[in-house]
């Protein structure tokens, strides 16, 4: 018939479902890590104007999220494709 499904990237053709799984893991953690490196900053700059840390500090807490930024949508891009 015409109405029969055939499974697409995100959908596993194994009756587990077990990759089917595995992408949707993936996919929610990379956008996870792409959450976490985008609120860090803002984390950042809030605990430099209140003096709790250095410049030095904020620094490294801005590279650390744009690692975790670029770590969380390489996986998102990996569980689509």
């Amino acid at each position: 018939m015409w109405l029969t499904t055939i499974p697409g990237p995100r959908q596993s053709a194994h009756p587990s479902g077990l990759v089917y799984d595995q992408r949707n893991f993936m996919y929610a953690i990379g956008r996870l890590g792409q959450l976490i490196g985008l609120s860090l900053p803002a984390m950042a700059i809030l605990l430099e104007l209140n003096r709790t840390i250095s410049l030095g500090q904020m620094l490294m807490l801005l590279v650390f999220s744009i690692c975790v930024f670029w770590i969380g949508r390489i996986l998102e891009g990996y569980a689509k494709g």
